[in-house]
């Protein structure tokens, strides 16, 4: 039995449940990929790593709810290619969680950033949690690396790099 706490996850359960019935009752092949915290080109700047990145490059200081939080950030490039692998096999039904395997807190993060941007902004939090925030989400990327033989290429560091050219 699975617990959702938050609209967003209940959707995102639901959806795994219509693929399993479409499955086991219609004999649908279904392969759910299970994207963690996806980043790259494009994405909205209300989105925590491309706000950081325009805050930095304004030279502003940086602010955040909370340092704690931890996630596991993964390369947009990297997403694409896990579904241009799973497209292109016959891999059945399965779930297959598409990530880096590596948990970084938003204080890391923003480590992270500064360093590749060669900044040291000051960093403000407000130490304020999130309603039914989760403090360590880390994705188990095993059965993608064997289902898949797929690997992420990029890892936070470069990703970031890529993003501030």
């Amino acid at each position: 039995q699975v617990e959702t706490n938050n609209p967003y996850a209940l959707s995102k359960h639901l959806a795994e449940q219509l693929c399993t019935f479409a499955n086991r009752h219609y004999g649908i092949a279904t392969t759910i990929l299970r994207l963690f915290n996806v980043f790259g080109p494009g994405q909205r700047r209300e989105f925590l790593i491309p706000s950081l990145i325009e805050k930095i490059k304004a030279g502003a200081p940086l602010r955040v709810m909370d340092l704690k939080p931890k996630r596991d950030y993964v390369f947009i490039e990297d997403v694409v290619e896990a579904f241009f692998v799973a497209g292109s096999m016959n891999v059945g039904s399965d779930t297959l969680n598409i990530g880096s395997g590596v948990s970084f807190s938003v204080g890391e993060l923003i480590e992270v950033i500064q360093k590749e941007a060669g900044t040291a902004l000051p960093v403000l939090s407000s130490e304020k949690p999130r309603l039914n925030e989760i403090p360590d989400v880390i994705a188990d990327i095993t059965r993608s690396e064997e289902v898949l033989g797929w690997h992420p290429r990029f890892d936070l560091r470069a990703g970031v790099a890529e993003l501030l050219q």
